[in-house]
């Protein structure tokens, strides 16, 4: 009778643990443990000339926008695709931050899952959700074998970041150089958490009210995050 059970156990272990192999969600929870998170946000992405750099900092500078914070980095991401689109997939982040002489002060690295939902758009501002995170406490070369996947992309971009409060609400502006793949303009990323859809709906047109004050129309904006816009340039 013992043995009986013992068998049925085992049996049981082995459907756990196949599915838990074969959910990638699963595979980022038992390598990321409790720091994982899930988070909504609304953003919009405009891509603007090589010269877009000083108006930006001018209106950062300003009396509209209040600057909580700014940081500069090099920014390595490697994304890691997988047979099954539905399952999402995986970005490993190696943050490298630099001074205002362009030296690296300190490094971070993170993984995050995003699926490949979006709840919704309001006038090119779009609603995400289904971002998961998690430390990466190792090397890449691990996460690789861990996550086995079936194709990986890289892109390494120059960002400044300013965390920012207008008209009372926070956002976040990340001004990007795209390095590899190398792309011609600025790419202007601004983007809010939020927790409802009405809380959405504000903060998408506070978004619009930002971007013309930083000279985008809505000509400039893109749906497309870097992965496919750089999709046929970038590659492995």
């Amino acid at each position: 009778e013992l043995v009986r059970e013992a068998a049925d156990w085992s049996r049981r272990i082995d459907s756990f643990l196949i599915a838990r192999e074969e959910s990638i969600l699963q595979k980022l929870i038992g390598v990321g443990g409790a720091a994982l998170s899930e988070s909504f946000e609304v953003q919009v992405k405009a891509r603007l000339g090589d010269d877009a750099a000083p108006q930006v900092e001018a209106v950062l500078a300003g009396d509209a926008v209040t600057v909580l914070r700014s940081v500069h980095y090099d920014q390595f991401d490697t994304y890691f695709q997988f047979r099954d689109p539905s399952q999402g997939r995986i970005r490993y982040r190696d943050d490298q931050f630099l001074n205002e002489k362009g030296e690296v002060t300190g490094s971070r690295a993170r993984l995050t899952l995003t699926e490949p939902v979006r709840e919704a758009e309001f006038g090119g501002v779009l609603l995400s959700r289904s971002r998961w995170f998690a430390p990466a406490t190792q090397s890449l070369r691990f996460y690789r074998e861990y996550f086995e996947p079936t194709a990986e992309i890289e892109i390494e971009k120059d960002r400044h970041r300013w965390q920012v409060v207008f008209r009372g609400v926070e956002f976040y502006v990340n001004l990007d150089l795209l390095k590899k793949p190398a792309m011609d303009g600025r790419w202007l990323e601004i983007k809010s958490r939020t927790w409802s859809r009405r809380d959405a709906e504000d903060k998408a047109a506070l978004i619009q009210e930002l971007l013309k004050l930083f000279g985008a129309t809505p000509d400039h904006t893109v749906r497309e995050d870097y992965l496919e816009l750089t999709a046929g340039t970038s590659g492995r």
